[in-house]
């Protein structure tokens, strides 16, 4: 349960971690999946896997529907959740590979911003291995972003915030393995390189109120966590088995609806 602090602080700073999750087996089992998937492609997973991955590897899926994780939300959100994305984001050792300054709502096209991000930590996060870092209390307000051409910018539309950063309010969010963070779609965050020997992986699931819905008119989809669905998105499938090939089929569908979002809603500022 989270204290009547935690609210506060959450809705002030934008941002509660850390908060304690899975145990050490726990983390190793859904490392264990996901490494699994990695071999299977030649020790390197195609960007296209990383979305949506709870659509092809049923641990994760459980994952989103995990009540520890769930409860969280509905402190913050209501009882009717929905999850509306997942990422595994991973950055190998000593790569260049980096997470520009954004808001996760950009291109999501929300009717309201009644949402959160919830990163799980797989492997430790830190600072040397290029862990989130977040400005605190500037998830009052939308921000206009650019789109710059960047290769080693790891988001799908390499966006920019233009919002002047205070490096003396950056928060570096380092978790344990294990782990999780919770923040406001509207937080401005990034994260740098990775410096380290090892390997960075986390999980992201994003969650809405069921009250939302795309303001483009695209159904777009989504998994019913919780409460009441109003219907304004059609509805996922739990995965039948690691990568089977009827799942792939629907993820490669769904994964072109859920471009066509991101690209209708590209800010034109």
């Amino acid at each position: 349960m989270l204290s009547d602090i935690d609210i506060s602080n959450f809705e002030k700073q934008g941002i509660l971690f850390p908060l304690d999750l899975l145990s050490n087996k726990e983390v190793d089992s859904y490392l264990k999946q996901w490494l699994q998937l990695k071999d299977s492609h030649g020790g390197r997973i195609p960007p296209i896997l990383k979305y949506k991955p709870h659509l092809l590897v049923p641990a994760l899926w459980d994952l989103v529907m995990d009540e520890r994780i769930v409860s969280l939300v509905q402190q913050l959100l209501g009882e009717n959740v929905l999850c509306f994305g997942t990422s595994m984001i991973t950055k190998l050792a000593n790569d260049s590979k980096h997470v520009s300054w954004h808001q996760d709502a950009t291109h999501w096209g929300l009717s309201n911003h009644q949402a959160v991000t919830v990163w799980v930590a797989l492997t430790p996060s830190s600072t040397e291995n290029g862990c989130v870092r977040v400005i605190p209390s500037s998830h009052k307000e939308v921000v206009p972003h650019d789109h710059p051409s960047d290769a080693n910018n790891m988001l799908g539309r390499k966006e920019v915030a233009r919002f002047d950063i205070n490096k003396h309010k950056i928060i570096d969010v380092e978790l344990n393995a294990g782990q999780l963070s919770i923040h406001h779609p509207l937080l401005v965050h990034g994260s740098s390189i990775n410096k380290a020997e090892s390997e960075r992986s986390g999980f992201a699931i994003r969650y809405i109120a069921a009250d939302n819905r795309q303001q483009d008119g695209e159904r777009g989809t989504v998994i019913h966590v919780s409460g009441i669905d109003f219907g304004h998105y059609d509805l996922e499938q739990k995965p039948q088995g690691l990568m089977q090939k009827e799942d792939m089929m629907r993820h490669r569908n769904i994964l072109r609806s859920g471009m066509k979002i991101i690209f209708n809603n590209s800010d034109k500022d």
